[in-house]
């Protein structure tokens, strides 16, 4: 029986209160059956972050998901 892999990065720059990334998310192609008749495709999700020290003690972040629009299937029944 195939197995999948799941894996995960967060690259990120960090320059003077100002800090910008993105995390990066996915999964290899696996089966959801014992028979491998079904096979499930991997994908790969990107989020960005900008966060930013406006004053000591306040910090204001922004957020993006899937930034790239993947459809990430993670479930299957017969």
């Amino acid at each position: 029986m195939a197995r999948n892999s799941v894996f995960q990065a967060t690259p990120q720059l960090t320059i003077a209160g100002f800090t910008i990334g993105a995390t990066v998310v996915g999964t290899t192609d696996s089966y959801a059956q014992d028979n491998n008749a079904l096979k499930v495709p991997g994908f790969v999700t990107t989020n960005g972050f900008v966060q930013a020290r406006v004053a000591d003690r306040m910090t204001i972040l922004f957020n993006a998901s899937n930034l790239f629009d993947v459809a990430a299937f993670t479930g299957f029944d017969e």
